[in-house]
């Protein structure tokens, strides 16, 4: 059966451990986690713009290259963004989903038709100051 609104999420999580990890934790030591809840897709027939969903956080890492070994101060980052552009022949194909990359330097995100003004894709980062102040920048 399918869920309903009224049916609880539950979401279960395991972690396991990768020996070969070069961050190799000692025991008992913490790390900061994120997990993001996405929704892609659409339900009923789809006509209505409230039937599709594209309800997605991408996360793209990146670090200021250095080229000439100077350090991070070259005002140079890379990274890329590809996207996967649903629509009538792909949308309800789960290869479609299962083809994106949300965390990151290579990141594949899902775009749809109704993104205008806030569900448009927005960018938004810390820019870490030479007085060690991070100011958030979004456009």
């Amino acid at each position: 059966s399918s869920l309903t609104s009224s049916d609880p999420l539950k979401v279960m999580v395991q972690l396991l451990a990768v020996p070969s990890s070069p961050n190799n934790m000692a025991l008992n030591e913490n790390m900061p986690l994120s997990m993001d809840i996405v929704t892609w897709g659409q339900s009923n027939d789809g006509v209505n713009s409230s039937d599709r969903h594209n309800n997605a956080i991408y996360r793209i890492e990146i670090e200021e290259d250095s080229p000439n070994g100077s350090g991070n101060d070259s005002a140079l980052f890379d990274a890329a963004v590809e996207y996967i552009m649903l629509n009538q022949l792909n949308v309800n194909n789960t290869a479609t989903y299962n083809n994106t990359v949300a965390y990151g330097d290579q990141v594949v995100m899902i775009v749809h038709n109704d993104s205008t003004d806030e569900d448009e894709i927005r960018v938004s980062y810390l820019d870490f100051g030479a007085d060690g102040v991070e100011t958030q920048i979004s456009a």
